[in-house]
């Protein structure tokens, strides 16, 4: 197992984050397929350049989203407060993972509940369990924050990274 550590965000950091960030996103592009018995023999390289655009361009516009609003000042956005958190693993100084989580300011059920909202894995360190140590650590702050409940924000990238 690769030796690694958890710690809070710094701004010496950002790069790293952002650059795992973006290609965490980019792994859930579906690559363009050549054996697909959907699309005719007769399909050129360009349509099929053409529709993996297209199939990518919400995790595209998700990242730029993204930059620009959460991770454009990230210690503003997850440190600023005590009802949330960025934390990541790193190992010699390069960044492995990411994770952030907020507390939801009005739950529906009435309990406090922390929202899991950002997660990113280098592709190298996939199934390592360094997600598990990241998960505790953010389970360890809702019970800090006297929250009840961690819930996923709702995408499916978070489901399949939480639930594989």
């Amino acid at each position: 197992m690769v030796p690694y550590h958890i710690c809070k965000y710094k701004e010496s950091d950002r790069k790293q984050v952002l650059d795992l960030f973006s290609g965490g996103m980019e792994e859930h592009i579906p690559p363009p397929s050549t054996e697909s018995w959907l699309l005719p023999i007769r399909c050129t390289f360009i349509l099929l350049l053409f529709l993996w655009f297209i199939a990518g361009y919400p995790w595209r516009q998700y990242v730029v989203m993204s930059s620009h609003i959460d991770f454009a000042d990230i210690t503003k956005s997850y440190l600023s407060s005590q009802d949330s958190c960025f934390c990541l693993a790193e190992c010699g100084g390069q960044v492995m993972e990411i994770m952030s989580a907020v507390t939801i300011k009005n739950p529906q059920l009435g309990r406090k509940q922390l929202k899991l909202s950002c997660m990113s894995v280098a592709l190298e360190h996939q199934g390592k369990g360094i997600a598990k140590a990241l998960i505790k650590t953010i389970f360890q702050f809702a019970q800090d924050q006297g929250c009840s409940e961690v819930v996923l924000d709702n995408t499916l990238l978070l489901y399949k990274s939480l639930v594989l």
